[in-house]
């Protein structure tokens, strides 16, 4: 799980990381006055979870406060590198006399450290000049390794003030269950002072559990994907999940081998499916919604399948009373939207009912199988 770029540095100050001082902001507004409290030009910056942003047009600066709001009114709602941007970090400018790079990741033995004396954007997708040293203590280097990663990746140059510190520092905020920590670049000031200017962590998901306050969140996730694992964790009771592709057929499905195989059919019929779903037996009207939405929000939805068989245990007329809401929601009524409906389970006979006086759905009667369903939706619809 990525962090965004200010819960980076953040992770970095509390571990003794010296990081320029900013500020999120959601509207030009906000971006302005968050420039004036600064008392400094700054830089605007994307909050999405990608590498490469200044050179993709989502960092803008140095700016006063009236270009900040300038800056975050241009990036506000904008898609960069796949990730629409809901707010932009607003961060006091460095003035910068060299740049360094220094990384943490998991090698095939282990911890890792890396160091260049080549810091900045062009240093990604490269390798050369990079100083490797892998380290014995899952709780981060000595000073004494520190100074000799740097004095080799500085071919015995001087060694900025405080730049080992950094290093610990920045090592032992790896060593709490992140899988990678980039300090790029980390900037040696005008003065000599040492910063992480720019600043990447991904944490590990299976250790979210000692992570109470990143338990669900991802930053890699769609809107809907956001909004779907947002509601399993607040909601109780059985899961849903919601996994966003770039099909245009919607699959409403339960998990299990049943969804996979329905998911699977479609991709060997030529079908590009928008999304995989799963739901848990017994979910709740709440949580059913908020998948439902999902489903119907993606951009692309063109026609949608809807399968579960007996051994899900799927409430039908649940679903298919929740699926009728939200079709009236979206604008779906009257047929403009594709949907075959393939159930069995719970309350099968009064689900069917419901659905009889609703035009634009093809719902297969009993004894249907999920391959039916498949067929049925490549003849009817225009996914194919």
């Amino acid at each position: 799980m990525r962090l965004l770029e200010n819960e980076a540095k953040a992770r970095l100050a509390r571990g003794g990381v010296k990081v320029p001082s900013g500020a999120v902001a959601g509207t030009p507004e906000e971006a302005r006055s968050a420039a004036l409290d600064l008392e400094a030009e700054v830089f605007v910056k994307a909050l999405v979870p990608e590498n490469r942003r200044s050179k993709n047009s989502g960092v803008i600066g140095p700016v006063g406060p009236g270009g900040a709001a300038a800056a975050a009114r241009e990036l506000l709602g904008t898609q960069i590198l796949g990730h629409r941007c809901r707010k932009v970090y607003v961060e006091r400018a460095v003035s910068i006399d060299r740049e360094l790079y220094l990384g943490f990741s998991w090698g095939s033995k282990g911890p890792l450290a890396v160091a260049s004396e080549a810091g900045g954007v062009d240093i990604e997708g490269s390798s050369d000049g990079l100083s490797e040293l892998a380290f014995a203590d899952p709780g981060g280097l000595v000073p004494g390794e520190a100074e000799h990663l740097w004095r080799r990746a500085l071919a015995g140059g001087t060694i900025p003030p405080g730049l080992v510190d950094l290093t610990v520092a920045a090592s032992e905020v790896f060593a709490n269950d992140a899988l990678l920590v980039e300090v790029n670049p980390v900037a040696v000031e005008t003065g000599g002072t040492v910063s992480a200017v720019g600043g990447l962590i991904e944490m590990d998901g299976n250790a979210l559990f000692r992570q109470p306050e990143l338990r669900w969140r991802s930053y890699r996730l769609t809107e809907r994907e956001e909004a779907v694992a947002e509601a399993d964790q607040r909601l109780p009771g059985p899961s849903v999940r919601y996994v966003e592709l770039d099909g245009d057929t919607g699959l409403l499905v339960g998990g299990g081998g049943a969804g996979l195989y329905q998911h699977d059919l479609l991709v060997a019929a030529g079908v590009r499916p928008a999304n995989h779903s799963d739901l848990g037996a017994g979910v709740s009207a709440e949580k059913l919604d908020v998948l439902i939405d999902a489903v119907l929000g993606h951009p692309n939805l063109a026609c949608l399948l809807v399968g579960f068989n007996l051994l899900q245990m799927a409430p039908c007329d649940l679903i298919v009373e929740r699926l009728l809401a939200g079709l009236d929601r979206f604008g779906y009524g009257g047929g403009s939207l594709p949907v075959v409906i393939r159930l069995d389970g719970l309350n099968a006979e009064r689900a069917r009912r419901l659905a009889t006086d609703y035009s634009g759905l093809t719902y297969l009667p009993p004894g249907a199988s999920l391959g039916d369903a498949v067929d049925t939706l490549v003849r009817i619809s225009r996914c194919s």
